[in-house]
């Protein structure tokens, strides 16, 4: 063997060299955006003889980690709206990782049309077109009209009654 082939062995040997198994140091987080206290799905990579991971900071959850593989589900724990670090680590081997989710302000729920301003909130959306003025007025009347009639026949109905009773009573 000459001294060339003893170099070219000795620098390519760590490269050939048998390694574990080890996966990208960053975490995958389906979906990466949303509202505070949801669930998301953590997925990334241990060493091939770790048996569970814990996810930690932003969100909370353990798993079962299979042929080096991981998918968790987790719920994020911060409620201020901003974007926070989510780590997960690999119980046997200690490797971290870590990756980013994002926590949205969130939206509240009103009874007012869209268009309207909530005190201390932003404007939400345009205002109500024409049509959907008219076709809502409609509907609104239309309720009223039903109401109102319903009404007018139970008036209708007991004035007929209390005329019945007294002319009975006026026949004895």
């Amino acid at each position: 063997m000459t001294a060339a082939t003893v170099l070219t062995a000795a620098t390519l040997l760590p490269v050939f060299a048998p390694t574990p198994a080890v996966h990208a140091d960053d975490l995958d987080i389906v979906p990466a955006t949303g509202g505070a206290d949801r669930a998301i799905t953590v997925i990334g990579g241990c060493r091939a003889d770790d048996r569970e991971v814990v996810i930690g900071g932003a969100a909370k959850g353990t798993g079962e980690v299979t042929d080096g593989w991981f998918s968790v589900r987790a719920w994020v724990v911060r409620e201020r709206p901003g974007s926070y670090r989510v780590k997960a680590r690999c119980s046997g081997s200690g490797f971290t990782q870590e990756g980013l989710v994002s926590v949205e302000a969130p939206e509240y729920e009103t009874t007012e049309p869209p268009g309207w301003t909530r005190t201390g909130a932003r404007e939400r959306g345009p205002a109500w077109s024409a049509t959907e003025r008219r076709d809502r007025a409609r509907g609104a009347w239309s309720r009223v009209l039903a109401w109102t009639l319903i009404g007018v026949g139970v008036l209708l109905w007991a004035t007929v009654m209390l005329v019945h009773r007294r002319d009975e009573n006026a026949d004895t």
